[in-house]
């Protein structure tokens, strides 16, 4: 629970939404940390055991919710016409309008992470170890790699899996393993033009990390609290600044020069920290 409202208030930038948790009462169904915002900010779907559930991003209200029973991982299209999900070994998408599933893929494996190209014409996802793109206004599929681990995991609260992400025009696919899951593998950034590896990031010298927005900066969280704020093309250091505390966890807010800083452990009770780079400037929730 505390990952998911943590998700929560990082996805909406601490506006109102999260002062209505509480009247929330749908959010006991959510299964793990399968969270999604719609494109304009204003609806937050969660994949529950007995439905995709929308609420309301202002007020916490039910907005409807879709009889799909454990839906994993969700997403919604940049035009915020759709929305993506998996379900065991397939990947489902979703007519907002009409409720209906218009198109499906099949996958020899479990499927997860599933994320929409900024172009509105792709989806990449993990299944057991492969990580792929499809192209569903096309049919066509890119295996980008398939590693020596899954990725994937489970743990009491429910499955954790790698994250995905894809750069601001499209043009980079970032692959980032869950430290659960994959403690030892390295992140990696690929070219969806040129269908190469661009670069790998090692979890020695990027323990935890996070890119801007715009994908200019790229901020480390290093094993001894120190956040190394290193330009995103050249990797050269631009700043650090010192932190306190046991620390496992980093994320730069929507829009913001502030990253967030804390570690997920349900049993620590870790400070918050939002850290503004700009002003080196640091505060605790």
């Amino acid at each position: 629970m505390k990952t998911i409202l943590l998700n929560l208030v990082l996805l909406l930038s601490l506006n109102s939404f999260s002062q209505n948790l509480k009247l929330m009462h749908p959010l006991a169904k959510a299964s793990g940390d399968y969270i999604a915002i719609s494109p304009n900010r204003d609806i937050v779907a969660l994949a529950s055991n007995s439905g995709i559930i929308f609420l309301d991003a202002n007020t916490g209200r039910l907005v409807k919710e879709l009889g799909i029973n454990y839906a994993k991982s969700i997403t919604f299209s940049p035009d915020g016409k759709y929305i993506a999900f998996t379900y065991q070994k397939s990947i489902q998408i979703v007519d907002l309008n009409t409720n209906d599933i218009i198109m499906k893929d099949e996958e020899e494996n479990e499927c997860y992470a599933i994320t929409f190209s900024p172009s509105n014409e792709e989806i990449a996802f993990y299944s057991g170890s492969q990580l792929k793109t499809w192209n569903f206004k096309t049919g066509k599929f890119w295996l980008v790699e398939t590693s020596g681990n899954s990725h994937y995991c489970y743990r009491e609260s429910g499955v954790e899996s790698d994250v995905i992400r894809y750069s601001p025009n499209g043009q980079y696919l970032l692959s980032v393993p869950n430290k659960t899951c994959s403690p030892e593998a390295p992140a990696t950034l690929w070219d969806t033009k040129m269908k190469i590896k661009k670069k790998s990031f090692s979890p020695v010298d990027y323990p935890f990390f996070d890119i801007n927005s715009t994908w200019t900066e790229i901020c480390v969280l290093t094993k001894n609290n120190s956040l190394i704020v290193k330009d995103f093309n050249s990797l050269n250091t631009k700043k650090t600044i010192q932190l306190q505390g046991k620390l496992g966890y980093i994320k730069y807010l929507p829009g913001k020069n502030t990253v967030l800083v804390t570690d997920l452990d349900e049993y620590l009770n870790t400070p918050v920290y939002l850290v503004n780079l700009e002003k080196d400037r640091k505060s605790v929730v």
